[in-house]
């Protein structure tokens, strides 16, 4: 495949701390400001953005200018799962869906004919169109691109009250459900109506058990829209970030080394320097797409 310019990717101050793996971040969302090319250098960062909360309030933020995606053409030796190529991938989300994104960087970067957008926008998510409108944003992604499965990774700001009907619904209600589930879908219809695969990535487990409970209100609808939906298919992460126990887990062992997953806010995913949880997540969301392009 012939290598598609990168256009800028906005990082904030975060993001750039978070490439050294191990640095303390905040907890703000990544938003798109440093060029990153096909090999992964990065330019000067730009200014941190507004943090991102498990608890939020229902009056919407400024609505946000739609920033350009970052393009990466993966170049190098073909590795292990085995993809169907040319092939397209279009990475959509909030900034934990930024932390993916950088990490499918990282992987699909191996994969000779693998074309990664990485699209994802910090401070996102389905309750607020006002600020960000995921269902027009993602309706010019597949115009422009055409991929072949569109990757999904969003909730973590969605843990708020919203309007839907011209009536608060509340978070966690029976009508907030049902009005969040509609968003669900019109995201999952849009993508299979333009012919894309979706992998629709579960929230994963949070350090504050309130959040988690959140989280995993957010995932019974995931998995049962894409239940519901051909050509969708949901991919739980909470596994990973646990231990037996099932209790979340800020370290883990990956081939002998200990390696940081979770960034000190409880929230986040780490990644970077080819490690992190972004990169563990990656990979498992990479090895789940065989069986999803040939579902």
């Amino acid at each position: 495949m012939t290598p598609v310019g990168v256009t800028p990717d906005v990082r904030s101050a975060r993001c750039v701390a978070a490439s050294l793996f191990v640095a303390a971040l905040a907890v703000g969302g990544c938003t798109n400001s440093t060029a990153v090319s096909a090999t992964g250098t990065a330019s000067a960062p730009a200014s941190a953005s507004a943090p991102e909360s498990d608890v939020a309030s229902a009056a919407a933020p400024p609505a946000a200018a739609a920033a350009p995606p970052v393009v990466v053409a993966s170049p190098g030796d073909v590795s292990s799962p085995a993809l169907p190529t040319p092939m397209t991938v279009v990475e959509i989300g909030d900034s934990l869906g930024e932390d993916l994104g950088f990490g499918l960087r990282d992987v699909l970067r191996s994969f000779e004919g693998v074309e990664l957008v990485q699209a994802a926008k910090g401070n996102s998510g389905l309750v607020q169109p006002q600020y960000y409108d995921w269902p027009t944003h993602l309706s010019t992604l597949l115009a422009a691109h055409r991929p072949d499965v569109v990757v999904v990774f969003i909730g973590a700001n969605d843990v708020q009250d919203f309007y839907g009907g011209g009536v608060l619904q509340q978070f966690g209600t029976v009508g907030w459900k049902q009005a969040y589930a509609q968003r669900v879908a019109t995201l999952m219809a849009e993508a299979t109506a333009a012919g894309a695969k979706m992998l629709w990535v579960g929230m994963p487990v949070m350090k504050s058990a309130t959040f988690s409970s959140s989280m995993a209100k957010l995932n019974d609808i995931f998995q049962a829209q894409a239940a519901v939906h051909p050509g969708v298919t949901y991919f739980p992460s909470w596994d990973l970030f646990t231990d037996a126990t099932g209790r979340y887990v800020k370290t883990a062992q990956i081939d002998g080394k200990s390696v940081t997953l979770r960034t000190p806010d409880g929230v986040h995913i780490t990644f970077g320097n080819g490690g992190g949880g972004a990169d563990m997540l990656a990979r498992a969301v990479v090895g789940a797409l065989p069986g999803l392009l040939a579902g």
